[in-house]
This record gives C-alpha cells, sequence and structure tokens, in this order.
C-alpha cells in the first residue's frame, strides 16, 4: 500500500499556478503598455504626469491587501472545514470594508486634491496634467479595489480561469480605450484615465457573474449579513504582512534611489534602475506562486491537511525555483546583453551594470524564496514570523546596500545579497527553538505533520481491485486506535461502497484517503480528479450502495473544489 502522493495536489497547485501566473503577467504587461502609449501618444511629459500618481494607486492597493488577502485565506479555510455559511460572512464583510475604503478615498482624494496634487507634483509644468489625470484616478479606485477583491475571491472558490479570463479582457480593452481615447477623441491624459476607469468597471461586471450561478455540488460564496465575531481583526493580521511587504517595496525602492544618487551619482540610479526592473519581473512568478498557495494552501489548512500543505509547498518551490534560476542563469550569464535590454549601451556605464548584475540575483533568488514563507506561516498562526519576513526581506537588503555604499563603493551591490543572507541568519535559529516545541513540525516551515500513528494517509490508483487493500489497512489503522472491529468495518464498507463507485464512473487517476480518528468518532475523507459526482444527493434503486452509505454514517459532506470530488464521512460508535 503506497503512502500519500503529490499527483491531486500537484493537479490542484498547477491549474490555480496557470491562472494566477497568467493574470500577474497580463497585469505587468498591460501595465508596460499602458505607459507606453501614454508617452508615445501624448508626450514623455504626459508619462511623468500620469507616474505621479503611481503613490495613490499603491496606497490604494496596500489598503485593499489588508482586508482581501486575510479575508480570502480565512475564507478558504472556511471552504475547506464545510464552513459554507461562515465562507459568505467573512467574503461580505470584506466586501463591506473593501467598499467603504475605496468611498473613504474617493471623498478624501475630492476633499483634499489641491493639496494632494501640490503635494505630490511640485513641478509647474506637469501638475496641471498630473490633476487632470488625478480627478479620474480618484474615481477610478472604488472599482479599482472591487476587481481586485472579486478577482481574489473568485480563485479561492474554485474558478481561476474567470480571473484570468477577466482579467486579460479588461487590460486588452483598457489598451484599446487608451487609442481610441487618445489618439481619436484627444481627451489626453484624461483619456488614459478613463480608459483604465473603464477596465476595472469592467472587470468587476465580468467576475460578478461567478457570483450569481451555482457550481457543481457546492454553492458558490454568496452575501450573508450575519455578523462574525472578531473576524475585522483576523483579517487585519492575517493580511498586514502582505500589506507591509507592497509599502516596504516604495520604502526600499525610495531608500535605495537616494543612497544611489547621494554616493554613486546617476550612474548609480541607472544600475538600480536596471535591477529593480529584473527584480519586478521576477514577481510574475513569485506573486503568481504566492497567490495560488494561497488560496489551495488555506483549503488544505481548513481541512487539517498538513501533509497536503507540504506537498503543495515542495510543488511551489520547485516551479519557483526552477524559473529564477533560468532568469539568474541568464544574467550571469550574459550580463551585457541583459544592460543592452534596457538601453545602457554607453562604454562607461555597461561595465558598472554589468558588474552589479551577479551579485543583484542573489538578492532576487532569495527574495523568491523568503515570500513563499509568508503564507505558509500565516496558516498556523505564525505571524510573529510572516511579520518578520515581510520587514526583513525588504529592511535588510536596504541597510546592506547603505553600508557597502559607504563602506566599499566598489561592492555596492553586494549588500543586497549580504541584506538577504542575514535573514536566513536570524530566520533558522528562530525556526529550530519553535521546532523543538513541536517536534513533528516541518523545517523551517513549521507545518505541523501527523505521524502514521496518528493518521491514515494514503494514495492508491482509481482501480477496483485496490479496493480490498484499502479498506483492509483502514480496518487495520482504526483497530490498533481502539475502535471497535464493528465500527472499522462499518467504515471500510462505506469506504468500499464510495471508491467503487469512483473507480467504476468517474475516469480518476488517483484517490488520495485519510482517516481519523478522536475518542471514538472516525472521519475518512476520499478525493479524486475524477467528473463531477455528489453521492448525497444520489438516489434510485441504481444508487442503493450510496443510500446504505448515508445511513450508516452519522453525516456526510461533499464539495467539488480545484477540479476535484472531496467526500467526507464520519461515523460514530455512540
Amino acid at each position: 500500500m503506497s503512502k500519500r502522493n503529490s499527483f491531486l495536489v500537484g493537479k490542484a497547485f498547477r491549474a490555480y499556478l496557470t491562472a494566477t501566473v497568467l493574470t500577474v503577467a497580463a497585469t505587468q504587461v498591460a501595465s508596460l503598455v499602458d505607459a507606453s502609449l501614454v508617452g508615445q501618444l501624448i508626450s514623455a511629459e504626459a508619462l511623468g504626469a500620469v507616474n505621479i500618481s503611481k503613490p495613490i494607486l499603491q496606497l490604494t492597493f496596500s489598503v485593499g491587501n489588508m482586508f482581501i488577502i486575510g479575508a480570502s485565506i480565512l475564507t478558504g479555510m472556511a471552504i475547506g472545514a464545510g464552513e459554507r455559511n461562515r465562507a459568505n460572512r467573512i467574503f461580505t464583510r470584506c466586501l463591506l470594508m473593501v467598499a467603504g475604503a475605496g468611498v473613504v478615498i474617493l471623498a478624501g482624494g475630492l476633499a483634499f486634491f489641491d493639496e494632494i496634487v501640490a503635494g505630490l507634483c511640485n513641478s509647474d509644468t506637469l501638475r496641471p496634467m498630473a490633476g487632470e489625470y488625478m480627478k479620474v484616478m480618484f474615481v477610478t479606485m472604488l472599482p479599482f479595489l472591487l476587481s481586485y477583491m472579486l478577482e481574489t475571491f473568485v480563485i479561492v472558490d474554485g474558478n481561476p480561469k474567470l480571473a484570468t479570463t477577466a482579467v486579460v479582457i479588461g487590460n486588452v480593452m483598457n489598451i484599446v480605450l487608451d487609442v481610441l481615447f487618445i489618439s481619436v477623441f484627444h481627451w489626453g491624459v484624461q483619456g488614459a484615465a478613463f480608459a483604465t476607469l473603464i477596465m476595472y468597471v469592467l472587470t468587476t461586471l465580468m467576475l460578478m457573474v461567478h457570483f450569481f450561478k451555482k457550481k457543481e455540488g457546492a454553492k458558490v460564496l454568496s452575501l450573508d449579513f450575519i455578523a462574525e465575531n472578531g473576524i475585522n481583526s483576523q483579517m487585519v493580521m492575517m493580511g498586514l504582512p502582505i500589506t507591509l511587504t507592497t509599502f516596504l517595496i516604495a520604502v526600499q525602492i525610495a531608500g535605495c534611489n537616494s543612497i544611489a544618487i547621494r554616493y554613486l551619482g546617476d550612474s548609480g540610479v541607472i544600475t538600480f534602475a536596471v535591477c529593480i526592473t529584473l527584480l519586478a519581473f521576477s514577481m510574475i512568478f513569485v506573486s503568481g506562486t504566492m497567490r495560488t498557495i494561497q488560496p489551495v494552501g488555506a483549503i488544505l489548512k481548513g481541512m487539517d491537511d498538513g501533509r497536503g500543505i507540504m506537498l503543495m509547498m515542495g510543488r511551489a518551490y520547485r516551479f519557483l525555483c526552477i524559473c529564477l534560476v533560468i532568469m539568474a542563469a541568464v544574467m550571469l550569464i550574459a550580463p551585457e546583453a541583459v544592460a543592452r535590454l534596457f538601453g545602457v549601451n554607453d562604454s562607461e556605464m555597461l561595465p558598472i551594470v554589468t558588474a552589479a548584475l551577479p551579485a543583484f540575483t542573489v538578492n532576487i533568488l532569495l527574495e523568491g524564496v523568503y515570500s513563499l514563507l509568508i503564507p505558509a506561516y500565516q496558516f498556523y498562526d505564525h505571524n510573529r514570523l510572516a511579520m518578520y519576513i515581510a520587514l526583513s526581506k525588504s529592511i535588510l537588503p536596504l541597510i546592506g546596500f547603505w553600508a557597502m555604499t559607504v563602506w566599499c563603493p566598489s561592492g555596492a551591490w553586494w549588500g543586497f545579497a549580504i541584506g538577504q543572507a542575514t535573514v536566513a541568519l536570524i530566520l533558522i535559529p528562530i525556526t529550530i527553538n519553535e521546532r523543538r516545541k513541536n517536534p513533528l513540525d516541518s523545517p523551517i516551515l513549521l507545518i505541523p505533520l501527523k505521524s502514521e500513528t496518528e493518521v491514515f494517509d494514503i494514495s492508491i490508483p482509481a482501480k477496483v481491485q485496490n479496493i480490498n487493500d484499502a479498506t483492509d489497512n483502514v480496518v487495520t489503522f482504526l483497530t490498533s486506535k481502539g475502535i471497535s472491529s464493528s465500527a472499522a468495518n462499518y467504515t471500510a464498507l462505506c469506504m468500499e461502497e464510495l471508491i467503487k463507485n469512483i473507480a467504476e464512473h468517474s475516469n480518476a487517476h488517483f484517490i488520495d484517503i485519510r482517516a481519523l480518528t478522536h475518542d471514538s468518532d472516525i472521519s475518512v475523507s476520499l478525493h479524486d480528479d475524477g467528473a463531477a459526482f455528489n453521492p448525497v444527493e444520489q438516489t434510485g434503486n441504481d444508487q442503493i450502495g450510496l443510500t446504505l452509505v448515508r445511513k450508516v454514517s452519522s453525516e456526510i459532506k461533499y464539495d467539488y473544489l480545484f477540479n476535484q470530488n472531496m467526500v467526507t464521512f464520519r461515523f460514530s460508535e455512540k
């Protein structure tokens, strides 16, 4: 009998990963194209005026993350635990908070509009265009927050393809409308702003379709206005590390630019611009992987499936490391070609940039590795460690860059690598100490893993001939836990009927089987990647076996998540 393999978890991870990476990539590419169109169709000054408003978007994004990330993780946990009503209440509370934040930002922006424009832009030439753009952008912030929230929850609720489709269509529409409003209607920077506004409104409307239809096997998230005690603080605590990361990226960029200007001059500013652009490109893979970990891991956490989360994290790190190592190899093997890609052709500048890239490559690799730790720590309430990662992976490289710039300017760019290495030197002893309290926790990640004596956790091919071995092993496990032979046999009978049904009718490849006991209560979960089939609702003369399962078990639940059937039934000796 084989142990649990990563086939089903890996299949779920890949389904989400493809969608989330494409979503992030589409947004990044469209943003670059959008900026290029503004610069080419209007002027370089117009591009500068548009960029002046970026802190508003960044601030709004940070505020949204404070509610959306935490709420999405909590919602995933509730769905995994079969608590759909709680998931609905969290979704509703988050929607109200996000809408409220959007209204406050709009009201504050209009009330202090002149002061904000003057504070962000001290150029008499750019200020009028910046003001025109920001008038529309403040209105845009509400649909921006709503589209981002709905995109996140649609992914959590098992429809990542819709999220990708909506984001891609929205961004394509933004580019088309840029050309139309600027070149045909001659609306200038306001045309670009209106194109962005329409993009977010359109994306929001497309995503809303998900919440008005029935999903196979379970109701999709819906509005439920019953209060959920303490949910606001839980949302904020869960979302705070990502919010902090978003904010500190801006701090790091501003700080490094200031250091480069003061100590390294124009060559330092240009070199850092190339490095930070490469880091932004790597974020396509890092952010896409993180946004996959959050829903898949949260749902597995709700199922109390630590082994599943470990299998998922293995897949996540494998994918991310392959992507980043390929990127690093290009930077190390052909640094001159990379520098020229960003327009660095000057004979004096080229050696400076190419010398910096190998050092910054280490920063990119470690930044990605650390980023995936944040959601892993959040799942099991290691919030201090998540906050430490969020703070240190941005602040320590900044400090390292400053220190090396002052003490050894020729090795300034190695300051980033030194800062990131310091993050690990502090983190490893902390996690070793934490693991002493719970020796079964996984190293570094600190994910609780049950021993083989605590949980029966295997994978079997979805074939009829595997049924007897599986049921016999479950009976042995249950009786070893003090469960009576009659209760163990009843459990095996239910398992046999469900597995037989999967093997004969679903075209599944594998079935994951988990069994746990608590006192005299037995819980068994069966997951397969076959066609959607809800045994709870099946009736008729040809479903006598399933009818027996429903009568014998004290509770049976079904959900269709990750394009997989998930059945959990419970049996009690009492």
